[in-house]
């Protein structure tokens, strides 16, 4: 026996958010747990304005849709036009339609994990419709003192989530143990629950507007004090941390606007002791946060390409015989990139992940333009000073992969 259809929601206030979801064919049994977990109306408050509109319709099947449990990525999104996607999750699979302001979608999930399937669907949604308004999720435990909040970055393990409980035990408002919402929209950034987050047991309601993100630390465990410094590498630690799915073709450049803004928050390194009280220095820490500089919001295109080009035309070499077959090297015209603090950053509508250069192949890529492969070997050699042999082999590596990976191309030339 089956139900009526079950319509369920997730707000998201501070942000203009509604995602509305109706489930058709589900049995009885299953509705009173997703009811209570995505209430259709939000306890003693209206529904919000929204800045985004998601409607989604799934139907129950008795056959397994979706990827299975057991698949270690959980979250498919292929683009089939500029306009249309198909959506594959633990449990569901659903065709989008996107427009300005808007998401639809109609779909299948497996009646058998119906509320992980649901959970799936809604945190993969969220993160697409977020991402077109220059929001971002990100892997990250997140603390507020007076009014403003800091996150706290690290691998898996690194100890993010134990140092916001830590904090919140002495006296720090925790706002998310694993995952938030940054607003790159905003000047400064504002920091937002999501209702996802801590498997459905951070609840949001509608007096939560965020907090201004003063900025972030990259948490590592096991110091013998508590101690901050400058994170070498910040344009990498944030993007390492943003949780993505493949922008549509026509936003990508929209998403990395968003990224160049997320890199201009201060980044640095807190090493965490496993034992004392972390709330003082941590207050001290932040407190030198309020009074440094912001740097620019968006580094330049281009940074190195006059100087590594060597002077000659076209970056051919002067020895190349007339008959001699030179390969040149393209970058695919669907690759978003940009260059911050001397890394390059790639965002590519056919895969999930927002790209980050080593400054070898920051350098390669600036330079692959058109131009001879031997003429990049020359700019490395020249930049790097190294053997040219060590030169060519980094550089023919570097195009390989990326060449596999269908972002670099390769032209045969005879001159």
């Amino acid at each position: 026996m089956t139900s009526r259809a079950v319509a369920l929601c997730a707000d998201l206030p501070s942000l203009e958010f509604r995602l509305a979801l109706r489930l058709e064919g589900l049995p009885l049994a299953c509705r009173e747990a997703l009811e209570a977990r995505w209430p259709e109306a939000m306890s003693g408050a209206s529904h919000p304005a929204e800045r985004s509109r998601i409607r989604l319709v799934l139907e129950a099947s008795g056959e397994g849709v979706g990827l299975p449990s057991s698949a270690l990525v959980t979250v498919e999104l292929a683009w089939r036009s500029a306009r249309r996607a198909v959506l594959r999750t633990n449990g569901a699979e659903l065709e989008l339609e996107v427009g300005d302001g808007e998401i639809q979608g109609q779909g299948w999930l497996d009646g058998a994990r119906s509320r992980g399937a649901v959970d799936a669907v809604v945190r993969a949604v969220t993160t697409l419709a977020l991402m077109r308004e220059k929001v971002l999720l990100l892997h990250a435990a997140a603390v507020e003192v007076d009014g403003e909040g800091v996150v706290l970055l690290g691998r898996s393990g690194a100890g993010k989530t134990t140092t916001a409980r830590r904090l919140g035990r002495e006296g720090m408002r925790r706002l998310s143990d694993d995952m938030i919402a940054v607003d790159l929209s905003r000047e400064p950034p504002r920091l937002h629950r999501l209702p996802f987050e801590r498997a459905g047991r951070a609840r949001v309601d509608a007096s939560d507007q965020g907090v201004p993100c003063r900025g972030g630390a990259w948490v590592n465990k096991g110091a013998t004090a508590l101690g901050a410094e400058r994170h070498g590498d910040p344009v990498r630690g944030w993007v390492e941390s943003v949780i993505a799915l493949p922008p549509a073709p026509s936003e990508a450049h929209s998403v990395l606007d968003a990224v160049g803004r997320l890199r201009a928050l201060p980044l640095w390194v807190l090493e965490v002791p496993p034992a004392g009280a972390l709330s003082s220095g941590v207050r001290r820490w932040m407190d030198g946060l309020r009074e440094g500089a912001r740097i620019p919001l968006d580094g330049p295109l281009v940074s190195l390409q006059a100087r590594a080009a060597g002077g000659t035309e076209g970056g051919a070499p002067e020895s190349m015989g007339e008959q001699e077959q030179m390969q040149r090297v393209e970058r695919s015209p669907n690759v978003a990139w940009r260059i911050l603090d001397g890394v390059a950053v790639l965002v590519v509508p056919s895969s999930p992940a927002i790209q980050t250069l080593n400054e070898v192949g920051s350098l390669v890529w600036q330079l692959a333009d058109g131009r001879s492969l031997d003429a990049i070997v020359d700019a490395v050699v020249r930049e790097f000073e190294v053997e040219e042999a060590q030169a060519r082999a980094d550089v023919e590596h570097f195009v390989s992969e990326l060449e596999g990976l269908g972002m670099l191309r390769r032209v045969p030339e005879t001159r």
